[in-house]
């Protein structure tokens, strides 16, 4: 294992033990990286660890019989230093000089105080002249120096077989075993000593360790870090048994060891393999064991920088941003740029290190370049983070060049795949939006959610390197739609509400960080509401996608054929044969009428027919793309012609109103809708006596409770811009918001919910 970029430290001393106070948690890497450039430590807040309570401890029986062996997470506190290898030193022997007197002391703390069932050695067997060896074995509860009492002693035989000796549950924290030989050779082949520890009352493993790459050295356990610039590894619980470490130091972040701590036993797994650690109960020694090595970790008190959360921005709401180990910033999340989005605190730290508290904290999570979940999170953390947000919180997924294979996300209710091309450097030129909401849309009047995707496409850009999405999971809502450069074409940018939460997967390369048109992207998704308000009218899993719903409008009583440009998109590479047909108010013909498709684009023109009879009022004309084997999509046009309203109070007491916009998910009326406020305005002044209901509709999108307080609120917004701008008297007006209580037509299609979307006013008394 590689150092890392901090200075060597002296360790704290426990009062168990006389060596350094020490804990760890983490495995070295399978490939050392190269050491890293030695920088000054910075200053750090506690750690992230959120100690919980364990059950309650029982004895259980160790995963190796020999309770002196490493993998059990005994330290070697001192030993002969003349012996060329103590880590094994119990398990393998020693060899000493052949004119070495003896005796030879070897001093083993074990991680807690076991209760003791047996001892047993191997020596060399007796010679011809009755010489051997003999191994006394003493046991202490007091110190590593202290405290000993003898409980057995084993001589050698006139075979080399292991002896055992039985105790009857002596007590023991340390076991000390002093072998001595009257001839020659090993003096002792094998030492073991047989029981159960306790598990610690509660979780021991908690902040940071340091690595002690060189753990043995002149006949004790090292008193620091022999390498200068070590790694250091900060440790994150959650729940009673979610555990997880990242080696960290001043320079980047390193692996992660995502598992389960079960008293003083942390297992961890990876899709690259598997190892478990061991804690003393104190927490300040864990000694990791993997392939059949182990690696020491002492507790320390100091916090290198990505050992800690890193906090840039000084807004009130806090956006955790979840680093994977060379994912890069994301706009606006660090440096100068978190000036573009005052309103947020943006708090940086190795995803593995994410728990109870800071999700508590946060509004929004971001998973920054975590291509492989399960590699990074532990299960416990996956379980937690989707809680999160089906309680009502915002997840962002960033992973575009960082992940050039695919990518995988346990902790979403939803699985996903996409087509990452990786660091190509390509640029692209094909960006679509398919759906117009509070994540961008057309409307260039909404100007707080307008987005161009034709300006992203025809700028400075990385859009080849976007990943596409090639998930099939209907609950996935596509919003922006691309090629790749590996020409896979799919939604670039889609969304998945969840209980009360959102999740929004955004594939577009960190290395458009710059462009205009990306900043404004990030900025919208972290400006997206909680509960979220989003149509979803393009599933992610279509075949194809026909875009973009019109509006238009006529003049009663004339006769018209207005056309309208639309565009079928094939997603994901899909192949077939499209046939197109409307239905709806009026007739319209789609040229081409039927066509091929190879996993590419069609340019359609749509010509509504509108006969001279059309009365005033919305129509909606649905255009439907049928390939065949259930893979169809929709689009709307809505063509509006509107009346005077004294004249429609004539001979009705309800009319609805659709000529009034906001902006999507708020209240906020946008200025498109000035000449029907105005009309309303002239018609309660030339009738001074006429009073009525504003009643606010919704479509079906959203939970009901939030539908009916977000069209009371629309209602209310359009009584007061009447009583602020025409000086109508607010008695004459009363504001109520029904949701999508009372539809007009079938929520199940985009022409429907566009019907159901509206404001109607009903004449209480006047006439």
């Amino acid at each position: 294992m590689a150092g890392a970029a901090c200075s060597k430290q002296q360790a704290q001393t426990t009062a168990p033990s006389p060596a350094p106070s020490a804990s760890a948690t983490a495995e070295p890497s399978a490939a050392a990286s190269p050491t890293p450039v030695a920088q000054s430590a910075s200053a750090a807040p506690a750690s992230s660890g959120e100690p919980s309570a364990a059950p309650t401890p029982t004895p259980s029986a160790t995963p190796v019989a020999n309770l002196l062996a490493p993998q059990n997470g005994a330290v070697l506190r001192a030993y002969p230093a003349t012996i060329d290898n103590p880590v094994f030193a119990a398990v393998s022997g020693v060899s000493v000089d052949a004119k070495a007197a003896g005796p030879w002391v070897f001093v083993y703390e074990l991680p807690g105080t076991a209760t003791l069932t047996g001892v047993a050695a191997q020596l060399p067997y007796k010679d011809d002249a009755g010489k051997g060896s003999s191994a006394t074995f003493a046991v202490s509860t007091t110190s590593a120096t202290a405290g000993f009492s003898d409980v057995a002693r084993i001589s050698s035989a006139a075979k080399g077989d292991e002896q055992q000796v039985a105790l009857n549950g002596q007590r023991a924290r340390w076991v000390r075993v002093t072998a001595e030989r009257t001839g020659t050779g090993s003096p002792v082949q094998v030492m073991e000593a047989f029981g159960t520890i306790a598990a610690p009352s509660a979780l021991p493993v908690t902040g940071t360790y340091v690595q002690y790459d060189k753990a043995y050295d002149q006949g004790a356990f090292a008193s620091a870090p022999s390498n200068g610039d070590p790694w250091y590894l900060q440790v994150a619980t959650i729940g009673a048994t979610g555990i997880n470490g990242e080696q960290c130091y001043d320079g980047h972040l390193g692996e992660a060891y995502p598992g389960t701590l079960d008293g003083r036993t942390w297992r961890w797994q990876r899709s690259d393999g598997a190892g478990t650690y061991t804690a003393n109960d104190e927490g300040s020694i864990l000694v990791g064991f993997r392939n059949g090595n182990p690696t020491y970790w002492v507790r320390t008190e100091k916090r290198p920088k990505y050992c800690v959360p890193q906090v840039a921005g000084s807004g009130r709401a806090e956006v955790v941003v979840l680093d994977g180990g060379g994912s890069p910033a994301q706009y606006p999340t660090s440096g100068d740029a978190v000036k573009d989005a005052p309103a947020f605190r943006f708090t940086h730290i190795g995803a593995a290190l994410i728990d109870g508290a800071q999700l508590a904290s946060a509004s929004t999570v971001i998973l920054n370049g975590v291509c492989n979940a399960d590699d990074v999170l532990a299960p416990a953390q996956n379980d937690a983070i989707a809680q999160w947000v089906q309680n009502g919180h915002k997840l962002v997924i960033y992973d575009a060049d960082m992940c050039g294979k695919p990518t995988h996300y346990s902790l979403l209710p939803y699985p996903f795949s996409s087509n990452n091309p990786g660091a190509q450097g390509a640029k692209g030129d094909r960006l679509i939006l398919v759906e117009d909401d509070s994540l961008g849309t057309s409307d260039k009047t909404d100007k707080a959610h307008f987005f161009d995707p034709l300006v992203y496409a025809q700028n400075g850009n990385q859009l080849g390197d976007a990943n596409t999405v090639t998930t099939h999971d209907p609950h996935w809502c596509g919003h922006l739609f691309g090629t790749n450069v590996n020409h896979v074409n799919g939604f670039m940018q889609m969304y998945a509400p969840y209980g009360k939460g959102l999740i929004i997967y955004d594939g577009f390369d960190h290395d458009d960080n710059g462009v205009p048109s990306n900043q404004r992207l990030r900025r919208l998704e972290l400006a997206q509401p909680i509960p979220p308000d989003l149509p979803c009218t393009q599933k992610a899993s279509l075949a194809f996608v026909l875009q973009p719903n019109r509006d238009g409008n006529f003049t009663p009583g004339k006769a018209a054929r207005p056309a309208f440009a639309m565009e079928l998109l094939a997603n994901q590479g899909w192949k077939g044969h499209i046939a197109m047909t409307t239905s709806g108010d009026f007739r319209a013909a789609v040229t081409p009428s039927s066509f091929d498709v190879d996993g590419t684009t069609q340019k359609l023109k749509v010509a509504v027919t509108i006969p001279a009879s059309a009365k005033a009022g919305s129509y909606a004309i649905i255009v439907n793309a049928d390939g065949g084997s259930g893979q169809s999509a929709q689009a709307t046009i809505q063509m509006h012609a509107a009346i005077a309203l004294v004249k429609q109070f004539k001979s009705q007491r309800r009319v609805r109103i659709y000529g009034i916009h906001f902006d999507v998910d708020k209240a906020t009326i946008k200025p498109q809708s000035e000449p029907v406020i105005a009309q309303i305005a002239q018609v309660m002044q030339q009738n001074k006596g006429w009073r009525f209901r504003v009643e606010g509709h919704t479509d079906s999108d959203g939970g009901e409770a939030h539908n009916k307080v977000l069209s009371q609120h629309r209602a209310e917004s359009v009584v007061s811009d009447l009583v602020k701008r025409y000086h109508i008297a607010r008695a004459r007006l009363v504001p109520i918001g029904y949701g999508y209580s009372k539809p007009v037509a079938p929520n199940t299609t985009a022409a429907g919910k566009a019907l159901n979307r509206r404001v109607e006013l009903f004449l209480l008394s006047g006439k």
